[in-house]
């Protein structure tokens, strides 16, 4: 199977799209589940 460079590039750029991504979830994933504990249980007053 051949790939053309500009099919390279592209397919390149939605892979580093793709793993800038995950990173992205993987840093703001803690984040997500603190704040849904907080939201399931609110501080007392």
């Amino acid at each position: 199977m051949y790939i053309s460079e500009r099919e390279k590039n592209a397919l390149t750029a939605i892979v580093q799209k793709i793993e800038n991504e995950l990173k992205l979830i993987q840093f703001i994933k803690p984040y997500l589940f603190v704040n849904r504990t907080i939201f399931k249980n609110p501080p007392k007053k």
